[in-house]
Formats: C-alpha cells, sequence, structure tokens
C-alpha cells in the first residue's frame, strides 16, 4: 500500500495523483465541498486510467 496526497480541488493535483494508481481509498472531511471532492475524485481516477 502507498499513500498519496493531494488536493482534489486543485486541477494540478487531480492530474497527478491518480496516475499509477490501482485503487482509491479517499478520506476527506465532511462539508460542503465533500460532494465536489468526491466527483473530482472520481474523474480523476477516470482520466488516468
Amino acid at each position: 500500500m502507498k499513500g498519496v496526497v493531494g488536493d482534489v480541488l486543485k486541477p494540478e493535483d487531480v492530474r497527478s495523483i491518480f496516475n499509477g494508481i490501482d485503487r482509491v481509498f479517499m478520506v476527506n472531511p465532511v462539508g460542503y465541498t465533500e460532494t465536489s471532492e468526491g466527483l473530482f475524485a472520481v474523474n480523476g481516477a477516470r482520466m488516468a486510467g
């Protein structure tokens, strides 16, 4: 297992944090951006392949 830290609200991070990753376990705080963070993470993972 390898930990990766990034901000899914920053497009430059989303492009890079999912490269070379097979699975994602995302932990984010409950808040008003929670849904956006999850959707950005899913889309970033899809774009990375």
